[in-house]
């Protein structure tokens, strides 16, 4: 029996990530000073400099490591491929891909959606017979808007 588990190693990692973490955000906030004198302001401010490192680290630490997932996701992909192996799963499905004496690759594919475009939708009714500014009211009714993204970013002042 193994002495250590997926489960045990990666909650050692964890761990040492944190403590990596917790010396950078102590390194990147020991040199914070408030600017004002009043307690409730620099407490505030105190807050808001915290907040800051931590997006720095997290976010730092989220762009490196998606990377990393999708370079790995990929291999894993090419790896069943060169082995001759079938790297697809079909939707809604659970499937195991490889099995080897220490662990299992599965891959699950959620079901798949159905998606209608406004503008193929508006030329397939128009080919139905409906008149166009019948078309025309119904896509204006229909607009909804929709929020875009928002990125942050914290950088050296």
């Amino acid at each position: 029996m193994r002495d250590h588990t997926i489960s045990v190693e990666m909650g050692l990692l964890s761990n040492q990530i944190n403590n990596l973490c917790l010396d950078t955000f102590n390194t990147l906030t020991s040199d914070f000073k408030p600017t004002t004198t009043n307690n409730e302001q620099a407490v505030l401010e105190s807050n808001m400099q915290m907040a800051m490192v931590d997006y720095v680290i997290y976010s730092q630490l989220n762009s490196e490591y998606k990377k990393r997932v999708d370079e790995s996701k990929k291999t894993l992909d090419k790896t069943l491929k060169d082995m001759g192996m079938e790297s697809d799963v079909e939707a809604g499905t659970s499937k195991v891909m490889y099995s080897d004496t220490l662990y299992t690759f599965t891959k699950k594919r959620n079901a798949d959606s159905v998606q209608v475009s406004a503008k193929d939708l508006a030329t397939q009714l128009a080919a139905l017979g409906v008149e166009k500014d019948i078309i025309d009211k119904a896509m204006e009714k229909a607009n909804k808007v929709r929020r875009g993204n928002t990125y942050y970013n914290v950088s050296e002042t």
